[in-house]
């Protein structure tokens, strides 16, 4: 889990230090607004290259972590159907087995809504 962090700092640094240097670049250079223009075009583009990069490096990176979520729920779901399905037999049994004494209860019940 540590690592998937410092993934992530590694990337958001690589990003902020990609936009501190233009901005510091643009700060300190003399240039005129039209180059200035020109260097904020070209910088951002640049910017736009490289968190593409990082963003595909990312997604391949945490596939195999997906794949296996996706495996894990999968098998969860099929664990729960399984239980699900088992639980409703047992449950079916219990009133076959026990049906006259569910009568004998409910039957008193029953007269008393219906009257």
């Amino acid at each position: 889990m540590c690592e998937h962090h410092s993934g992530e700092s590694f990337t958001l640094g690589v990003l902020l230090g990609a936009v501190l240097g233009a901005a510091a670049g643009i700060l300190f250079a003399p240039a005129s607004g039209e180059e200035t223009r020109e260097s904020l075009v070209v910088s951002g583009r640049h910017l736009q290259k490289k968190a593409r990069k990082v963003a595909r490096e990312v997604a391949e990176a945490a596939e195999p972590y997906v794949e296996e979520f996706e495996d894990s729920l999968s098998n969860m779901a099929e664990e729960v159907s399984d239980r699900a399905t088992e639980a409703r037999g047992q449950v079916e049994d219990f009133v076959d087995d026990h049906r006259k004494e569910i009568k004998k209860v409910t039957r008193p019940i029953k007269k008393l809504f219906n009257q």
